[in-house]
């Protein structure tokens, strides 16, 4: 009785419903044959689960490939214009600086032809005027070394500037 049983188990989940078998039939070689047919078929279930799984990860390696290569070219393209800019910024703070020491050396020019205009010829009677008129010469200079050390500072800045 409890081998019929087994049988009857075993044909329901091999053969996936109950099989009469005829007489003189060895109950055993459908049972094999249904079973190996159910291997096969769990087998190439798997492969093409496998073969899928390699497919799709493939995929997502070429999508990473091709999000990371125009990552790099977004990159590059943004590097080559802000090295644009910067030479563009370059070239405006050259032409300021050249201004600027124009600027400077007019502005020390009319000051040295103002200090010569300003100081008239020297007399006899104007020695005593002597000492004030060489404060005042003083003064002038230190106003030009002043205007030269500004330039030279704001020179030190665009350098500093063209630099970083």
């Amino acid at each position: 009785h409890e081998k019929n049983r087994l049988l009857a188990l075993v044909q329901e989940e091999i053969l996936q419903c109950p099989a009469e078998l005829p007489e003189g039939v060895d109950p055993v070689l459908p049972l094999q044959a249904a079973w190996r047919q159910q291997d096969e078929q769990a087998a190439l279930t798997l492969q093409s689960l496998q073969s899928e799984f390699q497919r799709q990860r493939q995929q997502q390696m070429e999508e990473a490939e091709k999000s990371n290569s125009s990552s790099n070219n977004n990159w590059e393209e943004e590097k080559k214009f802000l090295l644009q800019e910067h030479a563009t910024q370059m070239e405006e703070l050259q032409e300021e600086l050249a201004q600027c020491q124009q600027k400077i050396q007019a502005q020390t020019v009319a000051l040295s032809t103002a200090t010569v205009a300003a100081v008239p010829p020297v007399t006899a009677a104007e020695d005593d005027k002597v000492p004030e008129l060489q404060k005042t010469i003083d003064a002038l200079q230190q106003q030009v070394t002043e205007k030269e050390a500004q330039l030279l500072e704001s020179q030190t800045q665009m350098s500093t500037v063209q630099t970083a």
